[in-house]
């Protein structure tokens, strides 16, 4: 469920800006991550005097989106200034209020709001709030490559676009950045910052994606040919560095170099750093640049913002991966799976290879973390003794519910295996209704965790003592979309899971070939 409160109100066109000239199409971004950000906190509000019991689980999502996301409203509000602002929120403010009193806040709110606040910190925010509230971080602002490096980014694949050549590759970029098909014939995409927003200095800062075809295959570059192939590409250009890289473990060469040129009547000077990409017969060619238009800001001061934007190009740059070079060696050595006994050889499961035991961090063994988990409506009600012993056994059923895991970095998998207890005597699983009760247990915790749910299908044998659940989720981790299918088990007093992670969809066959061997041995 989505909870999307777009709020459209103009009444910027009064405003002038001391600190930044922000254009109108910008102002209207801003004027509707505003009204995003301030309903949300409005609507926190009404549901936490409307369900009292929500309100631990509200505060803490509002908590973490207000960590991450109020010092850009911050800064927002410091680039219009205490009048202008003040103007702004006295027009905004009442009806925004208005148009949250009008929703009804029904179970569906009480139930699943404070989820939905806490997949929008990790970024799941409808375009272009989210792109204004990154823009606007004072920390991004200063530290470019640090938004890419918290996770908030979007991946480009080539694998259909006829100018890519054939070759099949993807990079990410931040998710700040507006991206668009490049307009000449070898230019896949073209990146800009600012969601394409230039600063009030009129410097562009670009990213670009290109493939050429070469005359044969280069397998290897030498020293003296990375310094010929320099000279021959920025004959026109002055070249800064020149120097021999590796990347995808295929011969690479990155250049630094200035250009200037005219285009009617402006004359724009640029710094570049280039990462060029030899595989095959091709060359993948990836380009970060930052220019400055008819001399309004000085020479060093560009180089000075080139060199604040280099350690994000590296980023890109290095994000780079061809799928090709990795199918390649999938065709070539097909992965084998084996069979394991766990848990007291009770569980058996599936893994390509023997599997570790996954530490708990110490901090989420910390009573102090544990008790703050903990709802106060719930523990207000409880003796310090009764708090020890919950935090006692819940301690002690971490530390014996250790999962197995194993990593398939290759192809970007992971499996893992779980038991603990399940906190039910067997002779319930003969209530026809326990399976329902079961069914709603996994799905809240799932939903609770910030999974979305993609299918769900269960089964309950009394006769046996047993109930199944296989499901499919999704989840967002570092800005990558992940996908887990897991089965389920309730059997007698034990819970047991076997669950496959993958990043690529069609690898949910893995799961579907090798469940059936995932069982009960009794």
């Amino acid at each position: 469920m989505k909870f999307i409160i777009v709020i459209y109100i103009s009444v910027f066109a009064i405003l002038s800006l001391n600190a930044i000239e922000l254009t109108k199409p910008l102002m209207l971004d801003i004027s509707r991550t505003y009204g995003y950000v301030t309903s949300q906190s409005f609507v926190v509000e009404k549901l936490k005097e409307k369900y009292p019991s929500k309100k631990y689980e509200l505060n803490k999502a509002k908590m973490e989106f207000d960590l991450k996301f109020k010092p850009s409203i911050e800064n927002i509000k410091k680039s219009f200034g205490d009048k202008y602002w003040n103007e702004y929120k006295s027009v905004m403010d009442p009806k925004l209020i208005e148009q949250v009193n009008n929703i009804d806040l029904d179970n569906s709110y009480r139930d699943s709001f404070a989820n939905e606040v806490f997949q929008r910190v990790k970024g799941n925010i409808e375009s272009p709030v989210i792109e204004t509230l990154l823009i606007f971080h004072p920390k991004y602002q200063k530290y470019p490559e640090i938004e890419f490096t918290d996770g908030f980014k979007k991946r480009l694949y080539s694998k259909d676009t006829t100018k890519a050549k054939g070759v099949d590759f993807y990079i990410d970029i931040p998710k700040s950045w507006k991206v668009r098909e490049g307009k000449r014939p070898n230019t896949l995409w073209l990146g800009t910052y600012n969601n394409g927003y230039l600063d009030e200095n009129n410097s562009p800062v670009s990213f670009t994606a290109i493939v050429k075809d070469l005359p044969e295959k280069i397998d290897y570059i030498s020293n003296k040919d990375t310094q010929d192939f320099c000279n021959e590409v920025h004959a026109a250009n002055t070249l800064k560095e020149c120097t021999k890289i590796t990347l995808e473990n295929l011969p690479a060469i990155y250049s630094r170099s200035s250009s200037s040129f005219e285009r009617l009547r402006n004359k724009i000077d640029m710094e570049v750093a280039g990462y060029y990409v030899f595989y095959k017969n091709k060359m993948i060619l990836l380009e970060g640049m930052v220019g400055k238009v008819n001399n309004e800001i000085s020479k060093n001061l560009l180089n000075e913002k080139f060199n604040k934007y280099l350690p994000l190009f590296d980023q890109i740059a290095n994000s780079l991966v061809i799928n090709d070079l990795y199918k390649d060696k999938y065709e070539e050595s097909e992965t084998n799976y084996y069979l394991y006994e766990l848990f007291d050889n009770k569980f058996q499961v599936v893994f390509p290879g023997a599997p570790s035991i996954q530490e708990i961090p110490e901090e989420l063994l910390n009573r102090n973390y544990i008790l703050k988990s903990l709802p106060y409506e719930y523990t207000k009600e409880l003796t310090q003794k009764q708090i020890d012993d919950i935090l006692d056994n819940t301690i002690e059923k971490m530390k014996n519910s250790q999962p197995y895991i194993f990593t398939d970095t290759k192809n970007q998998m992971s499996f893992t295996s779980q038991s603990m207890p399940s906190g039910l005597e067997h002779k319930n699983y003969l209530w026809s209704g326990m399976k329902n009760t079961l069914d709603k247990q996994i799905k809240d915790i799932l939903k609770t965790d910030g999974r979305t749910i993609i299918d769900f299908t269960s089964s309950l044998d009394k006769y046996i003592d047993t109930y199944i659940a296989i499901y499919t989720n999704s989840y967002y981790l570092e800005g990558q979309k992940i996908y887990s299918t897991t089965k389920h088990i309730f059997y007698k007093d034990k819970v047991y899971k076997w669950s496959v992670s993958y990043v690529n969809k069609e690898d949910k066959t893995i799961f579907d070939e090798y469940q059936h061997n995932v069982k009960i041995l009794k």
